[in-house]
């Protein structure tokens, strides 16, 4: 989400889902599968990695060989850290393969309770590999009783080009946590009050939407609408989920209409504020304002309920932001607002409702946590 010395891709995979893949693997764990899991650990024993089990709550690193058991049984000790702002950054563990490397790191918190099961990484992590390279991060888990959160990095080095046996520097600048999703229906906004003649801004673009490959009430669809709100941007931008789910054709030039602002007539409960509504072409258009999301990763999900309890989804979310430079050397809005699409006409919109649901991060905690090692 910021910047052009960040990664490029980074990302945090949702709690839930760890949560429910872990369950599944339960209860489908074979004789064999037992058999392989007892065996890594006694490899791990005979190469002495036993700071996992002696430093870490066991169920952090379960999660990891659950989800990533070829990984986590190749991983190499570093235990190298730095404390700053009162956070421990440890990284625990590294293996490098040809043109692919894995970092096992935790964000411990050694004074307060700024760490929790919802913590982000929020983009900060950075490698001073040469030439270009690509990287995700996954939350591995949370320790409530130790503060302490432990995330995968996946480094892959572009170009074909093996990373170097050499010492990297690593850093993290920041994270986020404390992540609410207050949702629910909007009553106070009449939908019929929209404006019929609103005022608009246009902008050209090079693509145009032509619909959704799957019905939204299908499986497909449901389970598009949960990645759509629930993975992390980045993630579904590395797994390029929209070209999943969506079908686009490209336009020399095409004019997009978005609602210009206007004063504000409804706050949500995360102080999202409402500032125009109105019909562009026979479509409705919510347009809100989100102000500084550097700081909170701020943004919501409109949904529109007609007269029969039927969906009817946001078809676009234009982001319009102002950017400027923030320290440290992060490029971020420092104003945000996001206009909402609804394919739905002034002639449908009676007896229709809101529904919002939001996230936001209450906790962001600034930091220059820093190591140089050799990745294994």
């Amino acid at each position: 989400m910021n910047g052009d010395k960040i990664m490029d891709a980074i990302g945090m995979i949702d709690e839930e889902l760890i949560i429910e893949a872990r369950e599944i693997r339960k209860r489908r764990l074979g004789a064999k599968k037992v058999l392989a899991l007892v065996a890594a650990l006694i490899i791990l024993l005979i190469f002495g990695i036993t700071s996992f089990a002696r430093e870490y709550n066991p169920n952090l690193d379960e999660i990891l060989y659950t989800i990533f058991p070829n990984i986590a049984m190749n991983l190499k000790p570093v235990n190298i850290s730095d404390e700053n702002n009162g956070i421990k950054m440890e990284i625990v563990s590294a293996k490098r393969e040809g043109k692919r490397a894995y970092v096992y790191i935790s964000m411990q918190d050694l004074e307060e309770k700024r760490i929790d099961e919802t913590i982000d990484l929020y983009d900060s992590v950075m490698f001073n590999l040469p030439l270009g390279f690509m990287g995700n991060c996954t939350k591995i888990g949370y320790d409530e009783k130790t503060q302490t959160a432990t995330f995968l990095i996946t480094i892959d080095q572009n170009g074909g080009l093996k990373i170097p046996w050499k010492k990297v520097n690593f850093s993290v600048g920041c994270f986020l946590s404390g992540r609410i999703e207050p949702e629910g229906f909007v009553d106070e906004i009449d939908l019929t009050k929209a404006e019929l003649e609103p005022k608009y801004e246009t902008e050209i673009t090079g693509y145009k939407k032509l619909k959704n490959k799957f019905e939204p009430g299908s499986l497909k669809g449901k389970f598009y609408r949960f990645t759509y709100e629930r993975i992390p941007r980045v993630i579904q931008n590395i797994l390029k989920l929209n070209d999943w789910y969506f079908e686009y054709e490209r336009y020399d030039e095409e004019i997009e209409k978005y609602l210009a602002s206007n004063e504000t007539f409804y706050v949500s409960e995360t102080g999202a504020e409402f500032v125009a509504m109105g019909f562009i072409d026979n479509k409705l258009h919510i347009k809100v304002y989100y102000g500084n999301r550097h700081y909170s990763d701020h943004i919501g999900f409109l949904t529109i309920y007609d007269r029969n309890g039927e969906e009817i989804h946001a078809t676009n979310m234009k982001y319009i932001n102002n950017f400027e430079e923030i320290e440290p050397n992060y490029f971020a809005p420092t104003e945000t607002w996001v206009d909402y699409t609804f394919d739905i006409s002034s002639e449908e919109i009676e007896g229709c409702r809101l529904y919002e649901r939001y996230w936001k991060y209450q906790n962001y905690v600034d930091g220059d946590w820093e190591v140089t090692f050799r990745i294994p």
